[in-house]
């Protein structure tokens, strides 16, 4: 078990949820990601 923090981001299809989710991943950092739209999470997986 490591002590490094992961991010659980709701809503990350638009809006908030995903500007967070893109400088949290951005940083380098884990992140669980929910979103209604699949076809959005694609591009921020892949950052």
């Amino acid at each position: 078990m490591t002590d490094t923090p992961v991010w659980f981001i709701t809503g990350c299809s638009t809006g908030f949820g995903r500007e967070i989710a893109k400088l949290v991943l951005a940083k380098g950092r884990p992140v669980v990601m929910t979103a209604r739209r699949i076809k959005w999470r694609e591009p921020l997986s892949q950052t």
